[in-house]
């Protein structure tokens, strides 16, 4: 792969992160080693376009398309208005293609949320079968000769949340847990609650280290429709940081992902 897009994907391997890699090594040599920029897309009333890149980094070119899937009961399906392009299209090798997202309410539609989940799915270009020494062997005794491969398609799931004419959605923190109760490689855990739990959340959170001021661990939340928040884990700083029992940590958590300016939300806490 080009330097150039090697460190652009960097961020693909982000802690916390919500990257969706599949690798799969079909027959003949044929390999689909596939990725996409993001697994979700959030839009609204003022933002009502995204767009997600498909990355191939395999040696050969990979077919991509895109299908609706299955929601779970109680969530409102959005794929009346909601559209991507391309439903199908091919990445050659070592490249990137966008799959762009687009927002066409109708003027009667109903404040609220709607989903559409996609699989988009990707499998191997075909290439010629190569003739080895014990087909020319068969092929001079006269027996004929069937080239085939298997190709194996991973399905990289995305959800896409329009958000029409509402408030953008929030969690409060509601508690906290000791270390005792989250493991030996954590310092405690923020306990956080979503007042709609029909709703989905994104957000974004950092948890500093008080005295050091450290970032110890930092990335999206995101808590499905009618589902609660997983405690918040705090995990150690670097043992070159010094630490002691009693230390404060504060979270700092941004309704949107990516943050932008304050955090809505900052609260601190000894452990």
């Amino acid at each position: 792969m080009p330097e150039p897009l090697r460190k652009r994907y960097a961020r693909l391997c982000m802690a916390l992160s919500f990257l969706s890699l599949l690798t799969a090594a079909p027959t003949h040599g044929q390999s689909v080693s596939v990725a996409i920029s993001d697994d979700l897309i959030v839009l609204d009333s003022r933002q009502r376009s995204g767009v997600i890149e498909l990355v191939n980094f395999g040696a050969v070119p990979a077919e991509y398309s895109a299908y609706i899937m299955a929601l779970p009961d109680g969530i409102v399906p959005g794929d009346r208005f909601i559209r991507w392009s391309p439903a199908r299209a091919v990445a050659p090798a070592n490249r990137t293609i966008p799959l762009r997202v687009a927002v066409r309410p109708p003027s009667d539609l109903d404040p609220g949320e709607y989903t559409v989940r996609l699989g988009v799915q990707a499998r191997a270009q075909p290439l010629p079968d190569e003739e080895t020494l014990d087909d020319q062997g068969e092929q001079e005794d006269g027996a004929q000769q069937l080239g085939f491969s298997v190709p194996i398609q991973p399905v990289i799931p995305v959800t896409i949340y329009y958000r029409h004419q509402m408030e953008q959605p929030a969690l409060e923190m509601v508690g906290h847990l000791p270390p005792s109760e989250v493991g030996d490689e954590f310092a405690g855990a923020f306990l956080a609650e979503k007042p709609d739990e029909a709703l989905s959340y994104v957000g974004y959170v950092s948890i500093v280290h008080d005295k050091s001021d450290v970032v110890t661990s930092e990335g999206r939340v995101h808590v499905l429709p009618g589902d609660q928040p997983k405690p918040i884990v705090i995990r150690k700083p670097d043992p070159a940081v010094e630490t002691a029992p009693g230390d404060t940590y504060c979270l700092r958590l941004w309704h949107a992902d990516p943050p932008r300016g304050d955090p809505d939300t900052e609260v601190c806490q000894s452990f």
